[in-house]
């Protein structure tokens, strides 16, 4: 049987935007996108990263918790603040459980906060929500409940 194809809509395959810094985690989410055919690109800067959300119009961004040059909550306050007609679903993945950064990020307009290690079924998850244009704002994968 043949992997699904995520689209959104007739024929438009769904665009992911990861902003990674870590080169092993980014093979890893390329490969495992390409199988599912989505449209997919990755950067490793949030300046990189903010012109392409509005560019390029990503239906998911999946965003590291603290990169060089900025922290989650920021880029997704950015995002949530900008004015497009389409604010993609945004994932936060994190190698901590700091309650105060998760508490930002959903604060700011994350859809996810995820840590790690993540699994395939909670980015599919998150796939499927984007794909149908849901925006939970507060789901967090098992790790989180405290």
């Amino acid at each position: 049987m043949a992997p699904r194809t995520y689209k959104l809509g007739r024929d438009r395959r769904m665009k992911i935007l990861l902003v990674e810094n870590s080169p092993k985690s980014t093979m890893a989410f390329a490969k495992f996108f390409s199988t599912l055919g989505c449209e997919f690109r990755s950067v490793d800067t949030w300046s990189t990263a903010c012109p392409m959300v509005s560019n390029w119009d990503p239906s998911l961004v999946i965003l590291r918790s603290k990169l060089p040059d900025f922290q989650a909550w920021e880029a997704c306050f950015e995002m949530r603040s900008a004015r497009h007609e389409h604010r993609p679903y945004v994932v936060v993945i994190s190698s901590g459980v700091s309650r105060k950064d998760k508490a930002r990020c959903m604060e700011c307009g994350a859809d996810v906060y995820l840590i790690e290690p993540v699994n395939v079924f909670d980015i599919r998850q998150a796939m499927a929500a984007a794909e149908q244009g849901e925006k939970p704002n507060g789901y967090w994968n098992d790790k989180n409940k405290h």
